[in-house]
């Protein structure tokens, strides 16, 4: 009776370790999906800010050209319009940075050298950007590391902002 009784017993830790593993298996799973969920909710709630920057600029036709052609601020731009630029360099550097953050911390967005690629080419094409982030290093600091590490020597020398600011 023992032995019958030993045996159940096997048989009964067997199938629970068997659906412990199956379980086990599901959750591995689910929060492989919770992961690739959390990591495309980030990535769209980053291009909606970013395109909320987008469409405000296109209400200001005339400094679109400072955040996508490389053009240098114009000295005929009033106080106003440069008032504005300024918001939106702001702006701007406020989503490329919390971008930067967001691909830092869920890397299941599996954008981060892609992001960080649209930074170095925003920074290289905007010059309000450039200066929102060199006079602000501490507030933008993954910004200011990017210009430092791969723009610094692209800019002319009359428009490049003081790098070493925030050392």
């Amino acid at each position: 009776m023992t032995i019958i009784l030993a045996i159940v017993g096997i048989l009964i830790a067997a199938a629970a370790l068997i659906f412990s593993g199956w379980q086990a298996r599901l959750l591995a799973r689910q929060t492989a999906l919770q992961n690739a969920t959390a990591g495309a909710a980030t990535l769209q709630n980053l291009f909606n800010w970013l395109h909320s920057v987008q469409a405000l600029l296109l209400k200001e036709p005339r400094l679109l050209p400072h955040f996508r052609d490389g053009e240098a601020i114009r000295p005929d731009l009033s106080e106003d319009e440069k008032s504005r630029m300024r918001l939106l360099a702001s702006m701007y550097s406020d989503v490329l940075t919390i971008g930067v953050f967001l691909h830092t911390t869920i890397p299941q967005t599996q954008s981060g050298r892609e992001w960080e690629e649209a930074c170095v080419r925003m920074l290289r094409l905007s010059q309000p950007i450039r200066q929102e982030v060199s006079t602000k290093p501490t507030e933008y600091p993954d910004l200011a590391m990017l210009m430092r590490e791969s723009i610094a020597d692209d800019i002319e020398p009359h428009s490049r902002p003081n790098l070493d600011r925030d050392r």
